[in-house]
């Protein structure tokens, strides 16, 4: 199940503003989308604390250079005219009607491919 899609914005100090993230471990995608509604590109992962992981978008540290071209390539698109960056949680998901543990890194894997596969637009490779 998705958890409610939010806009990722940029707060008084310019930086990334992703709202609350309720959701511990999960499956997540950044969707960045034209004012005409359509996905130009989008970046997806997974992480075992969702919080922890926005956060190092956020403020990455020295040795964390994809956070870094990440936090870069999300502040661009956010202080574009006409560009809106979307964050999509998968907070729960199903496999032949049984529940999927995405607390497991193993088990997150199979909903972050089929995201990957299923992505409209270009990927953004970091």
């Amino acid at each position: 199940a998705w958890h409610p899609t939010e806009e990722v914005a940029l707060d008084g100090a310019g930086k990334l503003k992703f709202g609350a993230q309720g959701i511990k471990a999960g499956v997540y995608r950044f969707r960045v989308q034209g004012k005409d509604g359509v996905t130009g590109a989008t970046f997806t992962g997974q992480a075992t604390n969702m919080r922890h992981q926005m956060a190092s978008y956020r403020n990455p540290g020295p040795e964390q250079l994809t956070n870094q071209r990440l936090c870069a390539l999300l502040k661009t698109f956010c202080a574009t005219a006409g560009v809106t960056v979307l964050l999509e949680i998968v907070a729960s998901a199903r496999s032949k009607g049984n529940i999927i543990d995405l607390d497991s890194a193993g088990h997150r894997h199979l909903p972050e491919r089929a995201l990957i596969a299923s992505a409209p637009g270009a990927s953004l490779n970091l």
